[in-house]
């Protein structure tokens, strides 16, 4: 649904209702979200990808940092029946 929407129409109507609630809206840079999800969390704690990536933002919102294993490292990433080896150049 939502990748069908302009973002400006999207993000306009969420900042104002946000401002009349007075709740603070934390803008983050979804950049690397799901990479480092599916690498750091997704396989230790058996999150979908797409959860992982979740949990990246709501830390990234917390100002906590991750970041990717050092180059040439291969990981298991779960995927939909079984597990994909990335290896992260």
């Amino acid at each position: 649904m939502l990748s069908g929407l302009l973002y400006a129409k999207y993000r306009q109507p969420l900042e104002a209702k946000c401002f009349r609630a007075d709740v603070e809206l934390i803008k983050i840079d979804p950049a690397c979200t799901s990479t480092i999800g599916a690498v750091r969390y997704a396989s230790r704690r058996g999150w979908r990808v797409h959860a992982a990536a979740a949990g990246v933002i709501a830390r990234r919102g917390q100002k906590l940092t991750e970041r990717l294993p050092r180059a040439g490292t291969v990981i298991g990433v779960p995927v939909r029946g079984g597990h994909h080896a990335l290896e992260h150049l």
